[in-house]
């Protein structure tokens, strides 16, 4: 299970990446190829971090898993409600919270996989 979800997400972001930049040649969506770069960019967050939880028990693993699918869609969604900012003092577009998110959701997870390591090896 654990190779499946890393080779999903390192498939899902060629096909997302090779979408975007077919899609963006043409007359487009704004707000389309935004959300679907939202998606990318949490696929290769996902890719990357789904190889350092092989470390990780099987059971471990799934609820790592459902907690980060949850996670990845709420930020995702807030991300495409965020849109380009607009009308804030602070400006937060989409692109920033879905960097700033899978910034943190990454820092999180690594650290959780080293004390899980670590709690393995006594």
């Amino acid at each position: 299970m654990k190779k499946l979800v890393s080779s999903v997400t390192f498939i899902s972001s060629i096909v997302l990446f090779l979408w975007v930049s077919n899609y963006t040649k043409s007359s487009f969506d704004y707000d389309t190829a935004q959300f679907v770069g939202y998606i990318f960019y949490w696929c290769v967050t996902l890719f990357l971090v789904s190889l350092c939880a092989m470390i990780l028990e099987y059971k471990k693993y799934k609820i790592w898993l459902l907690l980060s699918g949850l996670y990845v869609f709420l930020t995702i969604i807030f991300a495409y409600i965020a849109g380009n900012g607009n009308g804030m003092i602070l400006s937060f577009d989409g692109k920033l919270l879905t960097w700033l998110f899978a910034g943190m959701y990454a820092s999180i997870s690594l650290i959780y996989f080293i004390v899980q390591f670590v709690k393995s090896r006594r």
